[in-house]
């Protein structure tokens, strides 16, 4: 999966997130692999 770049705010490079304890830095236009549950939240709150 792949998050874009922010164009609004170019400081805004990673995006965390937290799962179960589970913690997660993914960069901004990199193409990065992570679980199902991940992508799912990303998804669910718009980020792709």
């Amino acid at each position: 999966m792949r998050i874009p770049k922010n164009e609004l705010n170019e400081d805004d490079r990673v995006v965390p997130v937290s799962i179960n304890g589970y913690n997660y830095f993914i960069n901004r236009g990199e193409s990065v692999e992570v679980p199902k549950t991940v992508a799912e939240l990303l998804e669910g709150a718009g980020y792709i």
